[in-house]
């Protein structure tokens, strides 16, 4: 860049137009715009006016780019500027903490450990929130896609989360406490006082100074009140009896259940003790759930508990409830088990190296010395087996071959002639060699995704 365009940077950079800056240098307007143009160079002693003036080098001026120069000065100046601001941020802390006595610092590091509290609480439960948003958003991905993906927002969130906290916690800090208290530090206070009156004709005032040791005062006193944390502690509060209230909404409906189990428990009053057992038990989770609500109520209203009544009436509920525990327990192990007719059904199928037999929770592998791949189901009349294949993916299902209402049914008159059926049951064998089973569990996992050997 040439000495015209650092010249025009110079002017534009302190907003002058070219009469305000050839006044400056007592020159005319036409001068500064052949320099500018490159037409003319100004004299020596313009030069070093200018350079004095606008704090230039004459070298910068004359051989650089005065506009990337003065843009790396700024960028220096800002840099400068922000760790300044840090230092007397600092400084200024340590000023007040040094002038505040013992109280004023516990109720100061007190506020700001219960702030920290507060916005940790809020980042733990946004971020459960956003994780199952973003657990649905991800869900159509792959399975390590969307773990990764999942991953890196999360330190994505933790990192913004800590930058944003600590950022909040210091501007609430120097609103609350730098911004809030004024240090004194005036150490000369000059105080007038007349002399002796008994020489009146050498009257003259006396200058005494006294020293001051350095304090800590408040700009408004009214204000020196805990309000603050009361206010914060409304906030807290709040929130707690909002909490209470989703709690006490779920003993509601547990009550309901409850109440349900106890009127559907009359027909199984045929099992004697084992009804009374239950019926001792539903009605010790009624009042005891009754008694949590009463609590939470209370709690939400601000109205005090009649305790005493509440501690008898939970302590009765506990003794209900193990003595009907015990009756269940004396009675259950009268009872005899039923044992369904197993049926079983066999497939051979022959064995591929890309063969998936998918049914993951109830395979049973059986070594044998057979290359070919059997597959025996077991299961109860209440089952039906379902083999289907689809390329090289072999699946296995269950399907309830019996009306659920009837099952129902056939389960209450079990249990009143003190009987328990074992009806729901059905697994799958699959007979093979070792070398099929390992290369089975293999294309199985890894069909799953899950990590193998």
């Amino acid at each position: 860049m040439n000495l015209g365009d650092n010249l025009k940077s110079i002017r534009k950079e302190h907003n002058l137009s070219q009469e305000q800056f050839a006044e400056a240098l007592g020159v005319s307007r036409q001068s500064v715009s052949k320099w500018e143009s490159g037409l003319a160079y100004p004299e020596t002693d313009k030069l070093l006016a200018i350079s004095k003036m606008y704090n230039v080098n004459i070298d910068e001026l004359m051989n650089q780019d005065y506009k990337e120069i003065s843009e790396t000065r700024q960028s220096t100046n800002t840099i400068n500027k922000y760790i300044d601001d840090f230092l007397a941020y600092v400084t200024k802390t340590i000023d007040m903490f040094s002038s505040m006595s013992f109280k004023s610092k516990i109720k100061c590091l007190f506020e700001i450990a219960f702030i920290i509290f507060i916005l940790f609480m809020i980042g733990l439960i946004v971020g459960a929130i956003g994780n199952g948003i973003v657990s649905d958003l991800l869900s159509f991905l792959p399975n390590k896609v969307s773990w990764f993906l999942h991953s890196v927002i999360a330190d994505i969130y933790i990192i913004a989360i800590l930058v944003f906290g600590t950022i909040l916690v210091f501007h609430i800090f120097k609103t609350r406490y730098l911004d809030y208290y004024t240090i004194i530090k005036d150490t000369d206070v000059i105080d007038e006082n007349e002399s002796n009156e008994e020489s009146s004709d050498n009257k003259k005032d006396t200058i005494v100074l006294e020293k001051k040791k350095e304090k800590i005062v408040i700009r408004d006193p009214d204000d020196s009140s805990y309000k603050f944390i009361t206010g914060l502690a409304k906030c807290l509060l709040f929130f707690i009896k909002l909490f209470a209230g989703f709690i006490g909404l779920n003993f509601c409906f547990s009550l309901i259940g409850f109440v349900a189990a106890l009127v559907i428990s009359f027909l199984f009053l045929k099992t004697g003790l084992m009804f009374t057992g239950v019926l001792l038990i539903l009605i010790a989770c009624i009042v005891i759930n009754i008694l949590v609500l009463d609590i939470l109520y209370n709690f939400i209203v601000s109205r005090k508990c009649k305790k005493k009544i509440l501690f008898i009436s939970f302590i009765a509920s506990l003794l209900v409830f193990g003595v009907g525990c015990g009756l269940c327990v004396n009675s259950i192990t009268s009872f005899d088990i039923k044992e369904e007719e197993i049926i079983k059904e066999e497939k051979t199928i022959a064995m591929k190296n890309d063969l998936i037999i998918d049914d993951y929770y109830n395979l049973n592998y059986i070594e044998t010395n057979s290359n070919d791949i059997k597959i025996v189901t077991k299961h109860s009349a209440y089952y039906e087996p379902a083999i289907n294949s689809n390329g090289n993916i072999v699946s296995i299902n269950y399907e309830e071959v019996i009306n659920k209402l009837d099952i129902i049914r056939d389960q209450i008159k079990l249990i009143n002639n003190k009987k328990i059926s074992n009806g729901y049951t059905y697994s799958t064998d699959i007979y093979t060699s070792r070398e099929n089973i390992k290369k089975l569990r293999h294309n199985l996992n890894k069909y799953y995704e899950y990590d193998y050997e």
